[in-house]
Parts: structure tokens; sequence; C-alpha cells
């Protein structure tokens, strides 16, 4: 009876998993050619519907731009989103003071995504905003700039809340060179792929058998 349970066990976390898994909600921007897409849209493939882009000089057309150098997992080498122009080809295009709105088609009570920006010699914060699917904010972060030269940075900005938010504004200082990726709901796959993991090695350790013998910046 031990047994059964055990494997019972392992069996609802494999299933708990597959549900996670598919119902993350993540824009990776792969699925777009590099350039302009519009002063909104909905990527097909998260579900996530992306408006209100801004920038420097106001309101801003959403751009996919690809990178290709120099190596930032996992941003670059690929595409990315940011605002008012891109740079055709291997060039890194960024909007000075790139923000957005995104509106998750499940409501979470967290949001992530990757920030890639251009260091300038002041310090900057990326603010998240929150908001629940009756418009009330939940939830706000600051996540700091850190000033770091030469060349470009990458950071993880999250956000989380007790209540679920639906929608979620992105804003970036002005003097701030800044496009996105991998922007919404994350896997959770990983910590339910241990716990799969540890319950098939207890099984493993208790099944052994007797014979026995893993401004628009150009870069």
């Amino acid at each position: 009876m031990k047994a059964l349970f055990r494997v019972g066990v392992v069996l609802c976390v494999g299933l708990l998993m597959t549900e996670f898994c598919a119902n993350a909600q993540v824009a990776t921007f792969e699925n777009f050619s590099e350039g302009p897409i519009g002063l909104s849209f909905v990527d097909p493939l998260s579900g996530i519907t992306f408006t209100d882009g801004i920038y420097n000089f106001g309101q801003a057309t959403f751009c996919v731009d690809y990178g290709a150098s120099p190596i930032l997992p996992p941003v670059l080498p690929g595409n990315h989103l940011t605002g008012g122009g891109f740079s055709p080809g291997p060039g890194v295009g960024l909007g000075a003071g790139f923000g957005f709105t995104f509106v998750l088609p499940t409501p979470s009570t967290f949001a992530g995504m990757d920030a890639l920006y251009f260091p300038e010699s002041s310090v900057g914060n990326i603010t998240i905003t929150g908001y629940s699917s009756s418009g009330q904010q939940v939830a706000q972060a600051n996540i700091p700039l850190p000033v770091a030269f030469p060349g470009l940075i990458v950071i993880h900005p999250t956000l989380s809340s007790a209540t679920p938010m639906s929608r979620i504004v992105v804003t970036t200082p002005s003097n701030f060179a800044v496009g996105f990726d991998n922007v919404g709901v994350p896997e959770p796959c990983c910590a339910a792929l241990m716990l799969v993991g540890a319950g098939i090695g207890i099984m493993r350790k208790h099944f052994k058998p007797t014979h026995a013998s893993g401004r628009h910046r150009l870069v």
C-alpha cells in the first residue's frame, strides 16, 4: 500500500507540472519577424496583449528587434521588444524611455520579464505596477538599473501580488535605452521536475530489483 501511495504522489505531481506548464504565459517574440508591429498587438503564442507603448517622444510603435551579439542569455542572440524604432540586421536597437502595458489572458499573482538596457551614468529604476481585473492597483515594484560599464546589461525584474494581476504597466527612465524579452508568467516547471525526480528516486530505492547489478540607441 505504501508503494502505491508513493506512485500516486509522483503521478499527481507530474499532472500538476503539466498543468502549470500549460498555463505558462510568456511572450518570447521569437515568433515575430524583425520590424514594427503596431501601436498594439496580441502575441498569438502566449495570448498576452501589448498596448500603450511609450518612449521619449511620446506614443511608441512596438517593434521587434533582433540582436546577434553580445551573448547575453536568455535575451541575446534573439528577438526582443522595444519601441519607436529598431536596428535592422544583427545590431541591437533599444528605445529610450521605452515602456508599455501588457494584459494577461489569465490573471496571475506573479509576473516577470528580462530587461536589456544600455547603462547611463545616473541611477534609474524600472517601475512595474500590477492591477486586478477590476482595475485596482494591487502591487508595485521599483527595480534598480545597475550602472556598469561597458556594454549592455540584462536584469530580471519580477512582480508579486497576493491578489491576481490582470494588467501590468512597465515604465523606465527617459535616459535609459531599454528592450524587453520573455514577458509574462514564467513556467514553474523546474521545481516540479525536481519533485518528480525526487519521487522517482524514492520509488527506485524502494523497488530496487534483487538482481540489480539535465533615446533610441543602436548598439
